[in-house]
């Protein structure tokens, strides 16, 4: 109990390390996400339990990135690291403290409420927010400083999109997305019939799931198929990949999505013959020496394996950090690419159009190669 009241108060304890570069010497960082220290030391079943763990890894993550930049740079960064409880009341408090007021980069909070009352805040002193593991794709932010470090899921169709355009052989290819009227067909389908209707080079067509569709009337017998399978229900996933593999068109390509991992029956063969490839924000390749190191990191410092919260938040550190040692609080610089392949995915952040805002506008693809997983470049 005694080690695990350390960890756990250790949060909430202001570091202090010695960093570098940019006309600005000192930066100050703060990080707010529901640790819920005390509540779970009186309970450790508390209802914020899972929350907090996931807070924890995401921080022990970013302690790891703040060592590996601090071989490179030479400036003094003050992280501040406050627990928000998951409360309202507790972030208020938080948002009034003048050591937060004096913040240059914020990461957190992790839920939607404090998300939008930290935003109010760091919108009205120009400085970013980053919201660490959630996108709140159906939540509008009215804040060019907030930035999901995420891509929300409307943003897929035009990731998927481009990666097919990126890759096509042939004068014509055809796009099939079928949905079956889930979140994820609510989120993704929509930006496919935007795109519909400007494709010049190939043809999108959107189709409504129901057990008795007939994909093989819909496929091409001469051009490349891009079947986008728009659903994570297994029942349905698994019913459209038996018909696909029935068909006598061999020119697939089948889209899924990662929630499919978590499936009860997966049929590996099926996704070879098909060449499935899954679409998602996460994916670690054990073999890359950079994740190796940051593996060896972890073990020697917290004596567990990281999760994908620690992933996250040593990738995040690094990217969002290193902008502002090397941009100061503007973060972006807009005239120069800020592409980098990270451990978890690559990051690319673009501003929209409409918003203002940066958005992630990287996925991996994942394909089947010699009977394991890999990335589709």
């Amino acid at each position: 109990m005694g080690i695990i009241k350390t960890l756990f108060y250790s949060f909430l304890l202001m570091c202090v390390s010695t960093i570098r570069t940019n006309a600005q010497s000192e930066f100050r960082i703060s990080v707010l996400m529901p640790f819920s220290a005390k509540e779970i030391l009186s309970n450790p079943n508390h209802h914020n339990a899972q929350l907090g763990q996931m807070s924890r890894e995401y921080y022990q993550g970013m302690l790891i990135a703040l060592d590996s930049l601090g071989m490179k740079e030479k400036k003094k960064i003050i992280l501040q690291v406050y627990d928000t409880s998951n409360d309202s009341a507790t972030t208020a408090k938080i948002l009034s403290k003048p050591a937060f007021q004096s913040s240059d980069l914020i990461f957190g909070p992790v839920m939607l409420g404090g998300n939008k009352m930290v935003s109010e805040f760091a919108k009205s002193k120009k400085i970013y927010q980053v919201s660490p593991l959630m996108t709140f794709s159906k939540s509008k932010f009215d804040d060019a400083y907030w930035i999901s470090a995420n891509p929300d899921l409307p943003s897929y169709a035009n990731i998927i999109y481009e990666h097919i355009i990126q890759q096509k052989k042939t004068d014509s290819i055809f796009i099939f997305v079928i949905g079956d009227k889930s979140i994820l067909d609510k989120s993704i389908s929509p930006g496919f019939k935007a795109l519909a209707k400007d494709a010049k080079t190939c043809k999108i067509k959107i189709l409504d799931y129901n057990w008795g569709l007939e994909i093989n009337q819909y496929l091409s017998p001469k051009w490349p198929n891009h079947v986008i399978i728009a659903s994570n229900k297994e029942q349905n996933c698994n019913n459209l990949l038996y018909k696909i593999k029935d068909t006598t068109t061999t020119d697939i390509t089948t889209y899924g999505f990662n929630q499919w991992f978590d499936y009860k029956t997966i049929d590996i063969e099926t996704w070879k013959r098909k060449n499935l490839k899954i679409v998602s924000p996460f994916f670690i390749e054990y073999q890359d020496t950079q994740v190796q190191l940051f593996v060896m990191q972890y073990r020697e410092r917290f004596g567990t394996e990281p999760s994908e919260e620690a992933y996250k938040g040593y990738d995040q550190a690094r990217y969002f950090i290193g902008l502002l040692l090397q941009n100061g609080k503007s973060l972006f610089n807009e005239n120069k690419p800020n592409v980098t392949k990270m451990l978890h995915n690559t990051f690319d952040f673009k501003k929209d159009t409409k918003t203002n805002q940066f958005k992630s506008t990287r996925l991996n693809i994942i394909k089947f190669e010699n009977d394991q997983m890999t990335l589709d470049h």
